[in-house]
């Protein structure tokens, strides 16, 4: 069973549902019996009237099971900025793997686990 690892959380922002911003939250699991990672897009939040707090996520704890599709993230995107983020940064404009890996210092899958729509934290 895979364990989540919270510190290398990130937030991807721009994610616009039903004309409301909000942010995906990205969480790596460890993979059982290696030190790769897989990326879990754990759903949408949306921001706070303040978009310098961020909601605070129930984070299970231990060994997990989760399911959803495994899809490979476009490294095509549009973005307004030139800056890329750096280690410290929890909110990112777009999801780059790559880029992912090299700043959080972690071995990853080159995909991001889409969880399946009727899973909730209780079950991840």
């Amino acid at each position: 069973m895979p364990i989540l690892n919270f510190d290398k959380q990130i937030l991807i922002d721009n994610k616009i549902i039903n004309g409301r911003g909000g942010l995906d939250v990205i969480t790596p699991i460890k993979i059982t019996g290696t030190d790769r990672r897989l990326l879990i897009n754990r759903g949408w939040t949306p921001w706070s009237l303040d978009r310098t707090i961020f909601r605070e996520f129930d984070n299970p704890k231990g060994k997990v099971v989760v399911r959803g599709l495994l899809k490979r993230p476009s490294q095509e995107y549009f973005t307004l900025s030139r800056v890329l983020p750096d280690a410290s940064d929890q909110v990112w404009q777009n999801m780059d793997l790559a880029l992912y890996s090299e700043l959080k210092n972690v071995e990853i899958q080159p995909m991001l686990l889409l969880r399946s729509p009727d899973e909730t934290d209780e079950g991840l």
